[in-house]
């Protein structure tokens, strides 16, 4: 059966909404996470970040999500601070230059764009004092394959040709944070797994409300099963006119809602949330 769960990442502020470090109040490393309720906890630099166990329902992927979020506020507030979930985080200059090294380090291991034949994106590069929140996605319709594999590697660039057809353009409508995506959230991102796709466009500016857990995760498997049927979105015209205007940066607000709508009348995803819904 196909799973569904989430790389999340949130930040922390003190009492005077000024951004700081988690790096030595959080249990828990990339290679070694914390083991919570709902799913996994680990220090990523200044962020406080989050694996939530795959889930098959709706219903469970937004509990454990919340079950992980109270994990966090509850061992952040026992330092004073609370956590805030923002695509970016801007640190005070004075305070983030006395962070150690291994606190300030941007970027991880590298991910790959379909739109660039699989090819890794560069290494994303910053002097600012800015670090950015994610909400990637992960996948899984499989197990324990090569991750090299071409056939797999098909699979898991068709996912993500599927997933940004639906998931990228209609995030727009509740994300408006440009400035991650200088760095962060290209279209076409992706990273194989043993499991299937880790899908890396999306921020973490769903995560703060349940409604939105509800429709990522309905909107996800909505479009795995429309590729599962050979029903893909991705080879769409209408979306191919849209997913080039969104590479060049061309696109209109107009041109994304009706999209959306196309997307909710012709393929059945599911309708956003009432406040995030634009007007036909």
């Amino acid at each position: 059966s196909r799973r569904c769960d989430v790389q999340l990442q949130a930040f922390c502020v003190n009492k005077s909404n000024q951004f700081r470090s988690v790096h030595n109040i959080l249990p828990g490393t990339k290679a070694d996470p914390a083991q919570c309720p709902g799913g996994f906890i680990q220090v990523d630099g200044v962020a406080a970040e989050f694996n939530v166990a795959p889930s098959l329902t709706a219903k469970e992927f937004s509990q454990n999500i919340f079950d992980i979020l109270g994990e966090l506020q509850s061992r952040v507030e026992a330092k004073g601070l609370k956590l805030y979930v923002t695509p970016t985080a801007h640190f005070e200059q004075k305070y983030f230059k006395k962070l150690p090294a291994y606190a300030r380090r941007l970027g991880c291991e590298p991910d790959f764009n379909v739109y660039n034949q699989g090819r890794p994106n560069k290494t994303p590069k910053t002097r600012r004092p800015i670090r950015t929140g994610a909400g990637h996605i992960h996948v899984g319709w499989t197990a324990g394959e090569d991750i090299t594999s071409k056939e797999h590697i098909f699979d898991i660039q068709e996912a993500t040709r599927n997933l940004d057809a639906v998931l990228y353009p209609v995030s727009l409508l509740w994300d408006q944070d440009d400035e991650r995506r200088t760095l962060y959230g290209k279209m076409g991102s992706y990273r194989p797994k043993h499991y299937g796709v880790e899908y890396r466009p999306l921020s973490n500016a769903w995560v703060a409300d349940p409604d939105l857990h509800i429709w990522v995760f309905e909107a996800t498997m909505r479009t795995m099963r429309l590729l599962d049927e050979d029903k893909g979105v991705s080879k769409d015209e209408i979306w191919g006119a849209t997913r080039d205007d969104l590479l060049n940066d061309n696109h209109t607000p107009d041109q994304i809602e009706d999209y959306y709508h196309y997307l909710v009348d012709q393929y059945h995803i599911p309708a956003l949330p009432p406040a995030y819904r634009p007007a036909k």
